[in-house]
């Protein structure tokens, strides 16, 4: 199986606030994604976990390292290439509410979309039903605006959102950690059902055991911007060989049984 996303020493140093020292997110970080594969990112806060995503995407500038998504180089491509990478690679973010515009019907988040990625006018529509119907929305929450729905629904909104484009790469950056512990399973199960409908790679970026365990394939572990550990699930938990990768275990025990 081929890899879709190859990072290679990626670096992330964010400047200094007011004569303060340069801060290092991100210390030479590598990992790779296979096509279809989910990738658990896991770390404490702070960790540097959403850094790496961000910098996936293009949103964060990498100090040094590469990212290639399909064998091109991010940092080679020029604004024509950009746009269809993003395109290709999207994100869901943690915060529902802060990610979606307050003003805005949830039909005209979607057709935002829609109309910025090129999709015919007269298209947009039954696009946008589509979509909902996907992510199990009902049609007529098109006409409400964020602070009408529950926070499950508004993060479904925000998967629909990623999903309006036809991705290949989904960046979910802690999807979950918002939400009541049923609705948490019931949109972990959606995005398993998409990614196997749709044949998705995923990114999926959290501090909950229980849910990386849950969701990935492999796992790697960030602590204070570098990589300490990684592998399948089911070893790096249960028979975690770094120190910070034991702390973080005994610290959420018993991890597999909090979903």
């Amino acid at each position: 199986m081929s890899n879709l996303l190859e990072v290679r020493d990626l670096a992330v140093t964010f400047p200094g606030h007011r004569g303060s020292e340069p801060c290092a997110a991100v210390r030479g970080v590598s990992l790779a994604i296979a096509r279809g594969e989910t990738l658990g990112l896991v770390g404490e806060s702070g960790a540097g976990k959403t850094t790496i995503g961000r910098a996936v995407l293009g949103l964060v500038r990498p100090s040094a390292g590469s990212i290639q998504f399909d064998g091109i180089d991010l940092g080679s491509m020029d604004q024509v290439g950009l746009q269809r990478f993003r395109r290709r690679a999207q994100i869901v973010f943690q915060d529902s509410m802060e990610s979606l515009n307050p003003r805005m019907r949830i039909g005209d988040v979607l057709r935002e979309v829609l109309m910025v990625h090129g999709t015919p006018r007269g298209s947009r529509p039954e696009e946008v039903r589509a979509l909902l119907e996907r992510v199990g929305l009902p049609p007529g929450i098109v006409e409400l605006r964020p602070h009408e729905l529950s926070a499950g629904q508004r993060q479904r909104v925000g998967i629909a959102r990623a999903l309006a484009v036809s991705p290949e790469l989904v960046v979910l950056d802690e999807p979950v950690s918002a939400l009541d512990v049923s609705v948490r399973a019931q949109v972990m199960n959606l995005l398993l059902t998409l990614q196997s409908e749709l044949a998705l790679t995923y990114l999926f970026i959290s501090h909950d055991l229980a849910v990386v365990h849950h969701m990935s394939d492999r796992i790697t572990v960030v602590h204070e911007g570098k990589v300490v550990e990684e592998g399948p699930p089911d070893v790096v938990l249960q028979q975690p060989a770094h120190p910070y990768t034991r702390a973080l275990t005994d610290s959420a025990l018993p991890w597999t049984v909090r979903m």
